[in-house]
């Protein structure tokens, strides 16, 4: 996703909410299309829970490898998306590091109350817990798997 971003943002000059978008619309047709094709199979075949981690930890070597390989071992950055300095009291903040955080804070808090009081995060838990229970309330175990 911060390649793509940074292909989208940085490299290509296009505006930064284009770039996360495209990012989140590629991670989600990868994870969808991975999720399918891979993890179900697995989740199906397999009698043991280990399987769905050594293959995540495998699907994690493999993208790394294709993106070493796609963009090189230089680190790049995104450029900023707010510049100037806070500066009060002797502390010293950049305002993108602000607004950084500001944004992990209230999409964390967005989330969590997703995930407690909506119907899709009642099944979501529910399926994690107990995936047979969860079919057997009537909760659509291969869509929320997804």
């Amino acid at each position: 996703g911060g390649f793509i971003t940074y292909t989208v943002y940085g490299q290509l000059g296009l505006p930064f909410v284009l770039a996360l978008l495209a990012s989140g619309v590629t991670l989600a047709v990868i994870g969808a299309l991975m999720e399918k094709f891979l993890f179900r199979t697995v989740i199906r075949r397999s009698h043991r829970e280990e399987s769905t981690m050594l293959l995540a930890a495998a699907t994690a070597f493999f993208f790394d490898a294709v993106i070493l390989l796609i963009f090189g071992e230089k680190q790049r950055g995104v450029p900023k998306i707010v510049k100037g300095v806070f500066n009060d009291a002797g502390i010293i903040m950049p305002y993108d590091r602000l607004v950084v955080g500001a944004l992990a804070i209230l999409f964390i808090a967005a989330f969590v109350l997703y995930m407690q009081y909506s119907r899709v995060g009642r099944a979501m838990r529910a399926l994690a817990q107990d995936r047979v229970a969860a079919q057997l309330m009537g909760v659509r175990v291969d869509r929320y798997s997804m």
